[in-house]
């Protein structure tokens, strides 16, 4: 096994709800662990994919129809998008483009667990930095970037303490930070942040060469088990 492998836990999931009425003997049960959306999906989503005949054939790799759609929606160009399977395989993705061997990625803790796992599993050092006041402490992160550092994590809204980073504190911190070093903000819940300083990182990508923003259809929208999430960048 390689060393980087050794210390790594794996992802301990929720459990389903099935799994949970079998052990508790309950008849009802509304999951809240995995962030799932407890109202399900729209409608439209069942008429959309019932007349879905090509699940025999492999899927276009290119996502051309949804690159399109998405790319006039949110005005950006179809080559600043990549679609992946889940959040977790894009984060993949970003480590294992960016990093080689001791390269170094900061992020703050408590907040996703695939930030660590990913950056050892491509045999980069990471540092994560406490919370302060349950937010992501973007000074603490300034203060540990190093020559070394080729990566963070940003996740706005935080997942599990639901804070923000407004727009002007997002702005500030992007102007320190060295434009070699690549910043995810994983914006995997923006759509239930409704504060008005919350920022549009899109329009941000016009004037920052190293961000990535990551959004899901698996939260708001109810279909984590169709698996898609989108990555934004310049």
């Amino acid at each position: 096994m390689r060393e980087a492998l050794k210390n790594l836990s794996p992802y301990k999931p929720g459990k389903t709800v099935e799994d949970i009425k079998r052990e508790y003997n309950l008849s009802n049960v509304v999951k809240l662990a995995s962030n799932e959306n407890a109202y399900g999906f729209s409608p439209k989503v069942l008429e959309a994919i019932s007349g879905v005949t090509e699940i025999p054939l492999y899927p276009d790799n290119g996502v051309l129809k949804l690159r399109g759609k998405l790319a006039k929606k949110l005005n950006v160009g179809e080559n600043n998008l990549i679609f992946g399977n889940g959040s977790s395989e894009l984060i993949s993705i970003a480590a294992r483009t960016i990093l080689t061997p001791g390269d170094e990625t900061i992020t703050c803790t408590p907040s996703f667990f695939t930030y660590a796992s990913e950056t050892m599993i491509a045999n980069g050092e990471i540092t994560q930095i406490p919370l302060k006041n349950n937010t992501f402490d973007l000074d603490g992160i300034i203060s540990r970037i190093t020559n070394k550092t080729k990566l963070i994590y940003i996740a706005n809204p935080n997942n599990p303490t639901g804070t923000i980073i407004t727009a002007s504190e997002q702005a500030e911190f992007l102007s320190k930070v060295p434009q070699n070093i690549y910043v995810v903000l994983d914006e995997a819940y923006c759509e239930f942040a409704k504060n008005s300083e919350f920022p549009n990182s899109i329009e941000m990508l016009k004037n920052n060469k190293n961000i990535l923003i990551l959004r899901t259809f698996s939260k708001a929208y109810g279909l984590a088990g169709l698996r898609i999430r989108i990555w934004y960048w310049r």
